[in-house]
């Protein structure tokens, strides 16, 4: 039985399943938002639509682009959830604030995936080149190792060796969502 969060949705009159699928880079959050959306769910790639680099404490947009600076716009996201409607809402990624919004999520799963793919992914991937330089290559490898000792309590893993298709089903059914459950406003770019 998957481990549902206790959300407040009901406080911001949300009439959604707001659902955040997190992993480190490379773990494919963007290609299961892209097939989510494929199969017809709203899906939303954080990345592209809230995500910046900003100070941590003031929230301040900064050109120092290190990891512990890529947060979320929390309004924006809060207020995209109030403008959708009765659907099922997957947010793909992660930020370094993104437990300021873990009100919001009746699920967040961790996409997990060993060593080897971690790097056959980064390095081979196209459209994004993070993780290609050397020393982001070994500081994702070194998390990647580690990740269990940081993770939240119930969040829920799921094996993102496996092929794409199989990945977004224990998604689907893990949630409950119907996958021909069409959601307004945008999906994934």
């Amino acid at each position: 039985m998957a481990r549902r969060y206790r959300s407040v949705a009901h406080v911001y009159d949300l009439h959604v399943t707001v659902v955040q699928i997190d992993g480190l880079s490379g773990s494919g959050k963007s290609t299961l938002c892209t097939e989510l959306s494929r199969r017809g769910l709203c899906a939303v790639d954080s990345d592209t639509e809230f995500a910046y680099f900003g100070d941590p404490v003031t929230g301040r947009p900064t050109d120092v682009e290190i990891r512990a600076n890529w947060i979320w716009d929390v309004a924006k996201l809060r207020a995209f959830c109030r403008r959708r409607r009765r659907a099922t809402l997957f947010i793909c990624g992660g930020a370094m604030n993104q437990d300021q919004c873990a009100d919001l999520f009746a699920f967040r799963f961790r996409l997990r995936i060993d060593d080897e793919t971690m790097r056959n992914r980064l390095l081979e991937r196209s459209g994004n080149d993070y993780g290609k330089h050397p020393a982001e290559l070994a500081e994702q490898l070194e998390l990647n190792r580690h990740e269990s000792q940081y993770e939240s309590p119930g969040w829920i893993a799921l094996d993102a060796t496996r092929p794409v298709g199989e990945v977004v089903d224990k998604s689907i059914e893990l949630v409950g969502a119907d996958s021909q459950e069409h959601a307004d406003g945008p999906r994934t770019r």
